[in-house]
């Protein structure tokens, strides 16, 4: 997690969206120096589908998922570029632990 954190903060030099499932931004919160929107715990990928059509195109956002499927993936026109995979050394190494990031825009995707 700590990794991923400090990844988000050399991402980020200025305060882009940051959105975080339930199970990790609670972790994350402590130590990311960064404004963090934690989705909701029931139904975070249609939060994000909600929060999501507020940025811009030509501007980016952040998401950091652990436990979950890749919440972006099937929004039309949302392209995303994973930036970031972590397994925390000191929690089971189940697939559930892992922390994934990436970085999202809307317009042409490479």
């Amino acid at each position: 997690m700590q990794q991923g954190v400090e990844l988000l903060r050399a991402e980020t030099t200025s305060e882009p969206p940051i959105y975080v499932n339930w199970w990790l931004c609670h972790l994350m919160y402590l130590s990311a120096e960064r404004n963090l929107t934690c989705l909701d715990y029931d139904h975070p990928r249609e939060d994000f589908r909600g929060k999501i059509t507020r940025l811009p195109e030509g501007k980016v956002a952040y998401i950091a998922l652990s436990g979950y499927a890749p919440i972006h993936e099937g929004i039309a026109g949302l392209c995303a570029e994973k930036i970031g995979e972590f397994q925390h050394p000191h929690i089971r190494t189940s697939e559930a632990w892992r922390v994934r990031i990436w970085r999202v825009w809307w317009g042409t995707c490479p």
